[in-house]
């Protein structure tokens, strides 16, 4: 427990980008901590968000890196080896748990610089393209689709490349399909996609899981999908037709069934 608590003291830190004297680290613990602090006040999000905003495309390649960075599973694991109760303990738990999910807190906060960045992270997009397609690191492609959804219009058309690439992993494929639905009002050749995706018979089962759970995201904006979704009501796949009946009740809850 020691050697840990010491190994998060001492462990050398990247070169990050600064702004009016606080890294970006600093800045995106201000705007909001997860997990080992509060969260920042109104003004205080305001003053970091306005900060990460002045670092702009200088904090991209350390926040591409933070994103594609995984926790070993071994530190998982070791969490429940951790004793926090006894008061001997407790002043070396919060450390512990930090430098053992060290990787998560840091990927938590690289969600939020983007989220900030929006469309001005966009130079970043083939370096998150090359993130959501290794297979050999799930969470990050998972994560590198998240943040192509913040970035949007030109996330969005990063994300519908490979929704239509048929030689990609399905895998890959159905988390962006899902995450069509989080476009919001930007959601417009997208429908068109997700209503293909429904139409196509040859579509594989768990992209049109994720198609349907995309519009039921979407709502009323993805009215002009209304004739798929009836037909999907009488798929011989009973998920589909139960997914088609969700979507149909935020999409156009006139014509659900009752």
């Amino acid at each position: 427990m020691l050697i840990a608590a010491a190994v998060v003291a001492l462990w050398p830190r990247e070169k990050e980008p600064q702004y009016q004297g606080k890294t970006l680290s600093q800045w995106l613990n201000m705007y909001e901590a997860r997990g080992f602090a509060r969260g920042g006040t109104p003004r205080e999000k305001d003053q970091a968000a306005d900060a990460i905003r002045h670092i702009g495309t200088n904090a991209l390649p350390l926040l591409v890196t933070w994103l594609s960075t995984e926790t070993p599973p071994w530190r998982h694991k070791a969490l429940s080896y951790i004793p926090g109760r006894a008061p001997v303990f407790r002043a070396l738990y919060r450390p512990c748990v930090k430098w053992l999910l060290s990787e998560d807190i840091r990927a938590s906060e690289t969600l939020i610089a983007f989220d900030i960045l929006r469309e001005d992270a966009s130079p970043a997009i083939p370096q998150l393209l090359g993130l959501m397609n290794n297979t050999n690191a799930r969470m990050s492609s998972f994560r590198a689709v998240q943040v192509l959804v913040k970035i949007g219009p030109n996330g969005l058309a990063a994300l519908c490349s490979v929704v239509t690439n048929q030689t990609a992993d399905l895998t890959v494929r159905s988390s962006a399909t899902y995450f069509l639905g989080y476009a919001g009002t930007n959601a417009v050749g997208e429908i068109q996609i997700l209503r293909d995706l429904l139409d196509n018979p040859k579509t594989p089962v768990n992209m049109r899981y994720a198609s349907l759970m995309a519009l039921e995201i979407i709502g009323q904006t993805a009215r002009e999908a209304t004739p798929s979704l009836l037909r999907a009501l009488d798929d011989p796949d009973q998920r589909v037709r139960v997914l088609a009946t969700n979507a149909l009740q935020k999409v156009a809850p006139d014509e659900a069934p009752n």
